[in-house]
C-alpha cells in the first residue's frame, strides 16, 4: 500500500479531478462515479501540466492521475503536485500493472495505484482507505 491518510472526510464532500489522455476514460470513469457515489467531478486534465494548473486552480481532494501522457506525464506531474501546500491525495491509474509503475508511483508520492481495469471493484475501497471513511 501507498500513504494513508489521517483525517476523515465524507465521500460525500470529496472534490475531485479527473487526468487522462484518453476522453473515453475520463467520461466512463465520471459516469462510473457519480453513478456510484456522491463524489464530485470538479474538472478534467489531459496531461500532467494540465493537472498541475487545475490542482493549483480547483484545490480537489482526490486527483486521479494517468501515467503515460504526452507534454509532461503522470509520475512527473504528481511529484511536482505533492510538492504543493496541502496537495490532494493521488492515486495512479494505469493499463500497465507492473512492480516498476508500482514503485515508481511510490516513489513519486502518489497515494495509491489504480489498475483500469479494476475500478470497479477497487476505486472506492480504496478513497475510503486514504480518508479513513466510516460506513
Amino acid at each position: 500500500m501507498f500513504n494513508i491518510y489521517r483525517e476523515s472526510k465524507s465521500l460525500e464532500s470529496l472534490q475531485t479531478l479527473l487526468v487522462d489522455d484518453n476522453k473515453l476514460f475520463i467520461d466512463t470513469a465520471e459516469r462510473f462515479i457519480t453513478a456510484n457515489s456522491n463524489i464530485d467531478i470538479l474538472g478534467y486534465a489531459f496531461n500532467g501540466k494540465e493537472a498541475i494548473n487545475k490542482v493549483t486552480q480547483l484545490k480537489p481532494d482526490l486527483v486521479l492521475m494517468d501515467i503515460s501522457m504526452p507534454v509532461l506525464g503522470g509520475l512527473k506531474a504528481t511529484k511536482i503536485i505533492k510538492k504543493l501546500n496541502n496537495p490532494p491525495h493521488i492515486i495512479i491509474t494505469t493499463l500497465h500493472d507492473t512492480v516498476e509503475y508500482r514503485t515508481e508511483a511510490k516513489e513519486a508520492g502518489a497515494d495509491g495505484f489504480l489498475f483500469k481495469f479494476n475500478i470497479n471493484d477497487e476505486l472506492f475501497p480504496l478513497v475510503e482507505l486514504l480518508f479513513k471513511v466510516d460506513k
